[in-house]
Parts: C-alpha cells; structure tokens; sequence
C-alpha cells in the first residue's frame, strides 16, 4: 500500500504543461516567459497552480514579472499573485472568498485594496505576462464560453467570448 501511495504523489507533482514563450516585436526578443502548470494547489488542495516568470528583456532583463494563479478543480479562479520585480517593485495579491474577489496591491509609494464579484467566469491577466491565457483556453468551448476578465494591477475590467475552434487536420 505504501508503494502505491508514493507513486500516486510523485505522479501528482508531474507538471501538465510547461514551456518557454518568446516574446517578440517582429523580429526582435524583447522578452521570454517560463511557465509550468502544476497539478495541485498550496496544501495539495484539488485544482491547479500556473506559475511564470516573465522577464524583459528576454537576457539580462531590467524588469521581471513573477506570478502565480490557482484554481480550484471547476478551474475557478482561488488566488492570483503578480509580482514586479525592477526599479519599480510591486505585489498584487487576489483571493476569492464568498463569490467576491478582493485584489491588494503593495508598492513603496502605494497601498490600495479593492473587491470585485467573483464567479466561475472570472479569468485573471495582465499584459505583462501571457501564459495566463491558457486559463483562458482551459475554459473555451466550441460554442463559445462568456468569460468576465479582470487586471488587478490596474483594475481594468471587461468581457470575452472564449470559442474552441478546431484546425482540419489538426490536433483534437
């Protein structure tokens, strides 16, 4: 039984997905951004952990953006971490708790806290960092999913339409 039990763990910690994106302005790398998605979240709770470093410049970078997201096993949004590294360092902090989303920013010159309602068709990103699209696809149909899309660094807020589309002779 013990055998089984390690087994099932080390398979746990196995990541989904994990990659590097380059980020490029025609033919130019100005950034690079390391992903991996986790099966799990803090405390081995069911769901799943994206985490990524984005950095800009791709080599030797000036800035870098480290995030965290987490979603419960339904793939709603649980917690959402951002932070800036730099000259100009900032922390946003996201957590859902009784259907609304209470986001907290931290910077040396500022401090500010907001709510927003929460749900299943809330999805979290930020133009810094765009492996928080794939939460995106993750919730895409072929009929199409209405998703409420927040930025809690800037509280931007709006509204899309996720649709799955598939490529003849491509992948499933």
């Amino acid at each position: 039984m013990l055998a089984v039990r390690v087994v099932a763990l080390a398979a746990q910690t196995e990541p989904i997905d994990q990659g590097t994106l380059l980020i490029r302005v025609g033919d130019v790398e100005v950034g690079r951004e390391q992903f991996v998605i986790q099966p799990a979240r803090r405390g081995g709770l069911a769901g799943s952990t994206l985490r990524a470093t984005a950095s800009y410049p791709g080599f030797r970078p000036r800035v870098q953006f480290i995030t965290a997201l987490e979603r419960n096993a339904a793939q709603t949004l649980t917690t959402f971490q951002f932070e800036v590294g730099g000259d100009a360092p900032e922390r946003t902090v996201a957590e859902l708790a009784r259907d609304r989303l209470t986001v907290r920013i931290a910077a040396p010159a500022r401090e500010s806290a907001h709510e927003y309602a929460g749900g299943a068709d809330l999805v979290v990103l930020d133009d810094s960092v765009y492996s928080l699209w794939l939460a995106v696809a993750d919730l895409a149909t072929e009929g199409g999913t209405p998703l409420r899309l927040i930025v809690p660094r800037t509280g931007w807020r709006g509204r899309l339409v996720a649709t799955r589309t598939r490529i003849p002779d491509g992948p499933p």
